[in-house]
């Protein structure tokens, strides 16, 4: 296993009587791109300036490549910061905006000129240097921000919500041009987000928050697919669930009743006959029509309440008996079952795209 590039030992951050932080521990190996996902106020964003050393935390210890950095200074900690609100200096030019690090430690002027010259080719804006931040869109500005950022050869960078104040359409250009730039320079980057998109799309781990405490670590393909939690299962996509109790356990095969019916899932941890749990499935895993009838398992019945055209996708609502309901997705192909408003349809899923979380 790699040297852990940084590394949260217990961290708690108490602001009067509220915790903020509740001892969260997480490693960030050398290289990878780790972000901090979940709600407004689940404390992400104060963990990353914990971090970059602009708030001491309560209790707990922050290490960078096995070094305590918890008592040094921002300025101490060789860490790179974007925010979301650029934080450009209007008044300079994109050059003194870049070398402006580099002046407060005292660089000397040919060791300037070539490191910024080499920060503004890296994020593509050669040729900038005497451009104001207002002659610039938005996403230049926030590209000038991480500039200004990898120009001090950080070994960590850290970015809080650096596309927030971007259009959708300079949001998604965006977030695959830092994927590629972190990728290329290979910079160990931790990354806040409260969108589900940016962080399954740019992450090689996501630590999933809510309260102040770290739900679930994992891949994006994990967290998804395998949620640890009911609120990581809800926050992460969109999720079905099933309230039931477990009728009969067969290794990782659980026979869950639904109401009258009995449905086929997977469970992740020990469960035992007559507990109460919640099925999890995606929309996309739900089987209709002649795909359910297939099953190994009878599957329910039910009638499609409404149909959503969304292009590539049609989206089903589906009622259970026991006015469960379903919403289930369904691929837009020439060869798929038309299943009208009012049809009884035959409902299910394969048990290995399904798990259950213990109540």
């Amino acid at each position: 296993m790699p040297q852990a590039g940084l590394e949260l030992v217990g961290v708690h951050k108490q602001y009067h009587t509220v915790q903020a932080v509740c001892g969260i521990s997480f490693t960030v190996k050398q290289g990878e791109f780790f972000s901090l996902l979940g709600p407004s106020g689940c404390g992400k964003t104060t963990t990353l300036r914990m971090v970059a050393g602009f708030v001491s935390p309560t209790a707990g210890r922050i290490l960078l490549d096995g070094r305590d950095i918890t008592p040094l200074p921002p300025e101490k900690r060789q860490m790179g910061m974007v925010f979301q609100n650029y934080a450009v200096f209007p008044h300079m030019r994109v050059f003194e905006n870049i070398s402006f690090g580099l002046q407060i430690r005292k660089k000397k002027q040919h060791e300037i000129e070539h490191q910024v010259q080499a920060a503004l080719s890296q994020v593509g804006l050669s040729g900038y240097e005497e451009r104001y931040p207002r002659q610039l869109s938005g996403g230049e500005q926030q590209r000038v921000a991480l500039a200004r950022a990898l120009v001090i050869e950080p070994r960590l960078m850290l970015l809080d919500e650096p596309l927030s104040a971007l259009d959708k359409r300079l949001r998604e250009e965006m977030k695959y041009w830092i994927k590629r730039l972190q990728s290329e320079l290979g910079i160990t980057t931790i990354y806040v987000t409260h969108d589900q998109s940016e962080a399954m799309t740019l992450s090689d781990r996501i630590a999933v928050m809510n309260n102040g405490r770290v739900e679930q670590i994992g891949t994006p393909r994990d967290i998804y697919e395998q949620p640890a939690t009911r609120f990581v299962s809800s926050f992460i996509g969109e999720s079905n669930m099933l309230q039931g109790e477990v009728v009969a356990v067969e290794n990782d095969r659980i026979t869950v009743a639904i109401g009258a019916a009995q449905v086929k899932t997977t469970a992740l941890r020990a469960i035992s006959a007559r507990q109460s749990v919640t099925v999890m499935v995606r929309p996309e895993s739900i089987l209709l029509g002649e795909a359910a009838s297939s099953l190994s398992w009878q599957p329910l019945v039910g009638e499609i309440v409404s149909e959503i055209y969304q292009g590539a996708i049609i989206r089903y609502e589906i009622k259970l008996p026991g006015d469960f309901r379903l919403i289930a997705e369904s691929h837009n192909i020439n060869e798929r079952e038309i299943f009208p408003v009012g049809a009884s349809v035959p409902v299910g899923w394969m048990p290995d795209s399904s798990i259950v979380l213990m109540e």
